[in-house]
């Protein structure tokens, strides 16, 4: 599930569907810059994507079933196509551990 997250330019979080994504105006992404463009009313709930990362990262370091690695690696790329969920990592460095452990699986 955490591997179909997407993210609108509001910050609000969604599901990847076959039949469209559909944002949630309840949960937004914890930005970096610490505010959102989302709505205030009802209070969303914020949902942190250097959690979700590190999740990932520790996934890819020490998983040893295949088939996990496996849908890992394929959803990786769909994961990196969203910007939002680029852009609001804090100051790229979810993006450089995941590059690290990307790296230490080659090598």
């Amino acid at each position: 599930m955490l591997l179909k997250l997407r993210v609108n330019r509001l910050g609000q979080i969604g599901l990847d569907h076959p039949s469209g994504t559909q944002y949630s105006p309840y949960l937004v992404v914890d930005s970096a810059s610490g505010s959102s463009s989302a709505p205030s009313s009802p209070a969303p709930t914020t949902f942190s994507i250097s959690s979700a990362t590190k999740v990932i990262v520790s996934a890819l370091k020490s998983e040893k079933d295949w088939r996990i690695v496996n849908l890992l690696l394929h959803e990786l790329p769909v994961i990196l196509q969203n910007k939002a969920l680029i852009a609001d990592s804090k100051n790229g460095a979810d993006i450089w551990q995941l590059a690290d452990a990307l790296c230490l699986m080659v090598s």
